[in-house]
This record gives structure tokens, C-alpha cells and sequence, in this order.
């Protein structure tokens, strides 16, 4: 086989693998009048034929003689509580990356899924590496009552590989059993619930009362406030050096040597540091430590969004301070980017277009000095 049979027998099979375009080459088999899509469209070069018309102002265009799509190749990390699982196929999405990955049961040998996955992949800590070619593609989303063309990069079929980790098995069995587990126990899952709303809670006597119960061990006491989009791996950093932890309302209490970590399990999460001005943590007394925002270099901006802005060169850490009070940070923010920010004549739209959902980020507060009974 030649290069040029090659190449048109890996477009077929891009077409013919994607299930939205093989439905759509199905249709065009049984009726050549309906609505063709195009491949792959959004982003690249087109070579049509045509003519011009009688003024040369217009050219109309009869046959698309050749398309080439923008491509990129790059390994991806994806977390698989992240992807939607069909009878046939898995969808990944990653809606910061704006990337889209198809996989069926070729590229994901022994791995046996079905729609109930669903239910409950939100347990799930897996990643899966994908080594591929990206094509530039558009996405259409109606925003305020107008579609808008987004740019996302969508994986070709052809030029997939796959590495699934070992504990993958694993990993869908004890989720699957907390899910089943939180199934089971919901009324004491919900006494918990109430519990700990009116009270932090040591995660002890939480333990100890699933243990009396004879629970099954893969239910932890946290699993009864976790959010769905939570990353674990920011609770397990907190939980490795602290003393002992609680749950209160929809946080953990992590009890270091001097000072009390307040963690709300969300997207992004954020994380509140406070001094211990109480050794008895059930009738709580808490004074907000000083945030070292209070002695960063704080820029003051002109924008109808923003008050201020900071960066920190050696972390790479974008700090914005909106109008309402609240600041966010963002990660691995490059410094020319930075300059680009301070630089632009609107600063908000420079957000929306450049720095919104395209980099992670957290919410942090601002230092102040209170104590309160019960925050």
C-alpha cells in the first residue's frame, strides 16, 4: 500500500469511527439530499473550485476540492470520572483543555464498562494518558440566545494510543462500592449530615459509628460530604500532616500544630487558613490569620471588573481582585502573559477571551481579623 491509499484509508476510517459522522455517511447513503457534515471542519486551509461572477466581486464556489485541518500532537492526561460512558464508546471531555477524545473497546482492551458507570465514575481517582493527534475543530454553544463558535481540539481515531493503569479495575470496584454503599446506608448518611451541621464532628466518631453499624470498610466518613467534582488529591495532602480532622456544614477541619485548614470540597476547591485561638474545637473560636495578599505587591488597574492584580514571577501565579471583594488565583500563568493583561485597553475582555477556563484556578480570601462562636 502506498502513502497516497493510506492516507485515504485512514480518512475513511476517521470518518467511519466517529459515530456522529458515520451516522451522517449512513443518512447520505440513503438519501443523497440530506444535510452533509462537514469532517473535522473548524480550523485550517480549503482548496475550492469555482468562478467568479460577471463584477469579480463574489466568487461562488462549486466543489470543495481538498481540506486540510490545523493538527497538533500531544500526550493528555484525562481523569475518567471526567468522560461519558455510552453502550459502545467512551466520550472524554476536558472543558479547560477544550479537548475531546473518543475511545472504544479496541483502545481499552479488558476494560468492560456499561451505562451504570455513570452512576457513580464520580468516586473515580484513575487517569488515563492519550497519546494523539488533535484536530483544530469548531464546537457550536448557544450563549444568550446566540450560537457561538468555541475552538476545540477533538482526537482523530486513527492516531489513538492508550495507557491504562493497572489499578483501574480496582479503582471502578471501590467506587462502584461506595456508591452502592451511600445507596444503602442514606438515612445514616443523612443523620451525619445534620450532625454535622450543627457541630464539627471528629472523623473518628464518624469512623466509630460506621464501625458499629459493620459498614462496609471502603465507605469513609468524608464520602459523606465529597462533591462529585472534588480533586482527591488535595485532601490527601492536607490529611498527611494534620493532627486530626473534622467534618463541619460542607467542609473539612484539618487540625495542624498552630493553626486550623478549612477545606471546601468543590471544582478548583478552596482553602482557608485560620489560627486556633481554642483548644476545644466543639465549642469552636476561630480568628482569621493574616493572608499574605496583605504584603503582595497589589497593582491597581483600570477596569470595570477588577480592583487590582498581582503576580508572583517565581510560582507563576496570576492573583486578580474583583470589584466585589472576591480574589481568585490562577496557575502557571506565564509572565509575558501577564504583561499582555496589565497591557490591554480592556482588561475584562482580555479575561474572557484569554484567562477564563483556560487555566486552574481557586478561590483564596483575603485576610481579615474576627472571632466568632460558629463562623
Amino acid at each position: 500500500m502506498n502513502a497516497a491509499e493510506r492516507s485515504k484509508l485512514e480518512r475513511a476510517f476517521n470518518i467511519l469511527a466517529h459515530t456522529d459522522l458515520r451516522n451522517c455517511y449512513d443518512t447520505l447513503r440513503r438519501d443523497e439530499g440530506a444535510p452533509p457534515l462537514f469532517p473535522y471542519g473548524g480550523f485550517g486551509s480549503i482548496l475550492v473550485e469555482g468562478q467568479l461572477s460577471g463584477d469579480s466581486a463574489a466568487f461562488f464556489g462549486h466543489r470543495v476540492l481538498a481540506y486540510k485541518s490545523e493538527m497538533i500532537s500531544r500526550r493528555v492526561s484525562l481523569l475518567v470520572r471526567n468522560c461519558e460512558f455510552f453502550a459502545d464508546r467512551i466520550i472524554c471531555r476536558d472543558t479547560r483543555r477544550k479537548l475531546e477524545v473518543w475511545l472504544d473497546s479496541n483502545l481499552l482492551p479488558g476494560v468492560s464498562w456499561d451505562l451504570t458507570w455513570n452512576h457513580w465514575k464520580h468516586w473515580l481517582k484513575t487517569r488515563i494518558d492519550v497519546d494523539a493527534t488533535f484536530v483544530h475543530a469548531g464546537k457550536y454553544r448557544l450563549k444568550n440566545g446566540e450560537w457561538i463558535l468555541g475552538a476545540w481540539y477533538t482526537a482523530l481515531p486513527s492516531r489513538l494510543r492508550v495507557t491504562i493503569p493497572d489499578g483501574l479495575a480496582t479503582d471502578a470496584a471501590r467506587a462502584k462500592a461506595i456508591h452502592t454503599l451511600l445507596g444503602e446506608h442514606a438515612d445514616v448518611a443523612r443523620r451525619v449530615r445534620a450532625e454535622v451541621e450543627k457541630q464539627p464532628v471528629e472523623h473518628v466518631v464518624i469512623q466509630d459509628w460506621f464501625d458499629r453499624l459493620c459498614i462496609f470498610a471502603h465507605l469513609k466518613p468524608q464520602h459523606v460530604t465529597w462533591r462529585p467534582d472534588y480533586e482527591p488529591y488535595y485532601f490527601e495532602q492536607l490529611r498527611k500532616t494534620n493532627r486530626t480532622w473534622f467534618l463541619f456544614r460542607n467542609e473539612y477541619l484539618f487540625v495542624w500544630t498552630h493553626v486550623l485548614i478549612s477545606e471546601v470540597p468543590q471544582q478548583g476547591h478552596a482553602t482557608y487558613i485560620f489560627g486556633v485561638l481554642s483548644a476545644r474545637l466543639r465549642k469552636p473560636t476561630f480568628g482569621i490569620m493574616v493572608w499574605r495578599a496583605k504584603s503582595m505587591n497589589w497593582v491597581s488597574v483600570d477596569s470595570s471588573v477588577f480592583s487590582s492584580v498581582a503576580y508572583l514571577h517565581g510560582k507563576r501565579l496570576l492573583y486578580l481582585r474583583f470589584h466585589s471583594g472576591y480574589i481568585y488565583r490562577y496557575f502557571e500563568f506565564p509572565p509575558d502573559q501577564y504583561d499582555e493583561f496589565v497591557a490591554a485597553d480592556s482588561k475584562g475582555e482580555y479575561f474572557a477571551y484569554n484567562i477564563r477556563d483556560k487555566f486552574r484556578y481557586e478561590q483564596v480570601r483575603e485576610a481579615q481579623t474576627f472571632t466568632t462562636g460558629s463562623r
